[in-house]
């Protein structure tokens, strides 16, 4: 009985001991999609880089064509979906995140947050779709301002 108390309480202290060092790592488990070693290595290194723009993952996902996807939430609750595309080479993905991380404070910081969906899969730049930018165009062409 004493042997199986010990290793309960150890067990006990690994679970603390990992709660402390990855806080997040047991409420996002159900949020990383296909969670293994790589798909968590990703997952921290992501969130360091969107993490200056003051975006949380929110959901990581691994699609069966191995092309990442992140679900990002902001502090003003805003959502931004970003398809990273598949690693080519090693660090595709990332070298995507990191390009549109230099950019985003000098170009879609401006729209307020109203960014949806983020397509970085192309080589030499990426899409936006910006919901109601329609609307807005609309608007000021009637008053002549476009």
């Amino acid at each position: 009985m004493k042997s199986s108390a010990r290793w309960l309480g150890a067990l006990v202290l690994l679970v603390l001991v990992w709660a402390v060092l990855y806080p997040n790592l047991f409420v996002l488990r159900d949020s990383i999609a296909g969670a293994d070693g790589l798909t968590l290595a990703h997952y921290r290194r992501f969130a360091e880089l969107v993490a200056p723009l003051g975006f949380e993952i929110a959901r990581l996902e691994l699609s069966a064509r191995q092309a990442w996807r992140l679900q990002l939430v902001g502090k003003d609750d805003a959502r931004l979906t970003v398809m990273l595309g598949r690693d080519q080479t090693p660090n595709d993905a990332l070298n995507r995140l990191r390009r549109f991380v230099a950019l985003y404070p000098h170009a879609l910081a401006q729209l307020g947050g109203n960014v949806g969906h983020v397509d970085l899969r192309y080589p030499n730049g990426f899409a936006l779709r910006v919901p109601g930018l329609e609307q807005f165009e609309t608007q000021h062409k009637k008053a002549g301002s476009v």
